[in-house]
């Protein structure tokens, strides 16, 4: 059963009452589709959008990126029952539009949030049918409407290809042995921990962990600039955090940096710890990421002394 927590915990999306339409899109891959890393997913990337070794595309420049995510254990069905409740008494959704993409049932919302007092555009698409659902979301700020545009234009050009997916082997592990945290599995290229081993969590203690790295090669001049944007990235507002902050880390032969942060998902939400390790090995960079709403100053503790083990496989 798809967690309604899970969907605002993941998107950090208020809706509001929307106006509808329904759209029609019929697609066969080009030579511009490219396969989105980690996905069964091909797509047509916005112009100077970029792979970044992530499941999606970045058009750093303009602050403006892609992603594309299966929701484990969901069915459209599901999500749009879920989704029907939450529309009636949320704020921010302009516009909801019913899709169907080569056969398979969809929705894309329209929504506006402020992140540190800059109004930020979404696309946001659920796609699938009664065996998989997959999330695609694109943001970028509202006042560069022409990228904006042809984020939706990238979206629409989804071709989902089940028998694409790329073969996923997990160069890294890290130990949580005789922590609370237990594996939940692999994600699109990423390792998640939860409490009771479950996505979306059904413990009371909402303390988790992402292990991930960059799929493709990247080309990075200066790292400490690089982390502090990727950290940027993360759904959280007014995530103030400078170059001079960072710390450095030097982790079984790798080197990087570390660093965390009190963060809200959006107006009305729970403050949460952030910790961020961001560590880079010639052309890849490796990222575990932990949140916590409870207990700070132990959770702390966990996050550094799992990020501690990590170590690439041999």
């Amino acid at each position: 059963m798809f967690k309604r927590r899970y969907f605002v915990a993941l998107f950090s999306i208020f809706l509001s009452f929307p106006s509808y339409s329904q759209i029609e899109i019929n697609n066969q891959k080009s030579e511009n589709h490219q396969l989105v890393p980690g996905t069964e997913v091909f797509m047509v990337p916005p112009p100077n959008f970029l792979a970044m070794g992530f499941p999606g595309f970045v058009f750093p420049a303009a602050d403006a990126s892609m992603l594309v995510s299966k929701i484990p254990e969901a069915n459209f069905l599901e999500i749009e029952s879920e989704l029907a409740g939450i529309i009636g008494d949320q704020k921010l959704i302009s516009e909801v539009e019913d899709v169907r993409i080569n056969g398979f049932q969809g929705k894309i919302f329209t929504t506006e949030e402020i992140k540190e007092g800059d109004p930020i555009t979404y696309h946001t698409l659920f796609f699938g049918d009664n065996d998989f659902v997959y999330l695609v979301m694109g943001m970028c700020p509202s006042d560069h409407s022409g990228i904006i545009e042809s984020i939706k234009e990238s979206i629409f050009s989804i071709v989902y290809d089940p028998n694409a997916i790329e073969s996923s082997i997990i160069p890294f592990s890290v130990q949580v042995e005789g922590t609370k945290m237990k594996e939940v599995g692999e994600r699109s290229g990423m390792i998640f921990y939860t409490v009771d081993g479950k996505l979306p969590t059904e413990s009371t203690d909402k303390t988790a962990l992402i292990l991930g790295s960059s799929i493709y090669p990247v080309d990075v001049e200066d790292v400490r600039e690089y982390t502090v944007n990727r950290i940027k990235q993360l759904p959280y507002t007014a995530t103030n955090v400078q170059k001079s902050q960072l710390r450095e880390v030097q982790i079984n032969g790798l080197s990087g940096f570390e660093f965390d942060f009190f963060g809200t998902k959006g107006p009305g939400q729970a403050e949460e710890l952030v910790y961020v390790v961001m560590l880079f090995k010639d052309d890849k960079y490796y990222l575990l990421i932990g949140n916590a709403s409870q207990d700070f100053e132990e959770n702390l503790k966990l996050f550094k002394k799992v990020s501690s083990t990590f170590r690439l496989m041999e």
